[in-house]
């Protein structure tokens, strides 16, 4: 409530509280949370920071009403919370109810997705990311984590269902793997599930290439075959399987030394993928005239995804619709 009370000069500044008022409040407090180092310039994550406060400031307005010190005249361009309530419950839906109670909050700011906003790879990113191992690390290590980099921008996977995979289920399948896509289920997923994802046939080469030219003459160099079992992506400095730990970390510093924002590591290319099929799904529809609302979309690619909720996609389908929106004018 301090950034209010000071926007609006205190005391006497409240009885001219409007709507306009709070607009400008509004506008203000998100273009500072959006060029803040927390805001990360993520216009979501402004909007979102900016609604909640907002939402205080509606509730000292009716704790204002309720006490006597605003008459509802002052104010009449609010509504009263507490009289509303019942008739927006009978209208139906959080959405109607907000859109009443707070009525300038930002709108379609993700506020009822389970994804955090945070950072998006990029193109640049992977050329960095590819530059910086080669430049700070062993052969090996460097080979394993461009590797990883493009198993995550390629199918989306989350860390725990990379460092899981193993060699087997690629060499056992050599001859079908080569022909086309082929379908791979990591052993270990979210919640435990047996959700299979589509690898690409350049992607799987490229496996096939780093078992047989990389990982075998550098664990046999090292002798350190039995203890690396079957994983496909084993430690440089011990030879065990890598952990999702591991993963994050390696790739938390490798984003930081690249000059990434804050938030980045490897489930940033998650949402990269997530973020380019929504954008494929969405420009096949409009060109053939489908279903382009958010459920049909978001249903298609929820299964790309290995998401169990389809809903948990409609906050990459607002994004990729504003950007090609943006592309468009």
């Amino acid at each position: 409530m301090s950034q209010f009370w000071t926007f609006i000069d205190g005391e006497d500044g409240l009885l001219e509280v409007s709507d306009d008022v709070l607009v400008r409040f509004r506008d203000a407090e998100f273009e500072k949370t959006f060029n803040s180092a927390a805001g990360r310039r993520n216009p979501l994550t402004a909007k979102r920071t900016t609604n909640a406060k907002l939402r205080r400031v509606y509730h000292f307005i009716q704790w204002c009403q309720e006490v006597g010190y605003l008459g509802e005249a002052a104010v009449s361009v609010f509504p009263r919370l507490g009289a509303s309530s019942g008739a927006l419950h009978r209208g139906g839906g959080k959405r109607r109810h907000e859109a009443f109670t707070y009525p300038v909050l930002f709108r379609r700011a993700g506020e009822s997705s389970r994804i955090r906003h945070n950072y998006f790879a990029t193109a640049s990113d992977i050329s960095h990311l590819k530059r910086y191992f080669r430049d700070h690390n062993s052969e090996y290590v460097c080979a394993r984590n461009c590797l990883i980099v493009d198993i995550a921008d390629s199918t989306g996977l989350r860390r725990e269902s990379i460092a899981s995979l193993t060699c087997q289920q690629f060499i056992s399948r050599e001859e079908e793997l080569v022909n086309g896509r082929t379908e791979i289920v990591p052993a270990k997923q979210k919640l435990d599930y047996t959700n299979s994802f589509e690898f690409p046939r350049s992607l799987v080469l490229s496996i096939l290439n780093y078992i047989y030219t990389i990982r075998t003459p550098f664990l046999q160099g090292m002798g350190w075959v039995l203890r690396a079992g079957d994983a496909l992506f084993v430690s440089g400095r011990s030879g065990r399987p890598v952990t999702k730990e591991a993963l994050s970390t390696a790739f938390h510093l490798a984003f930081k030394e690249i000059g990434a924002a804050k938030g980045a590591g490897l489930h940033s290319f998650r949402r990269r993928f997530a973020e380019r099929c929504v954008r494929e799904e969405l420009t096949v529809r409009l060109k053939l005239g489908l279903d382009t609302s958010a459920a049909s979309i978001s249903a298609s690619v929820a299964i790309q995804m290995g998401h169990a909720n389809p809903k948990s996609l409609e906050s990459y389908i607002s994004r990729s619709v504003g950007s090609l929106l943006t592309e468009s004018e």
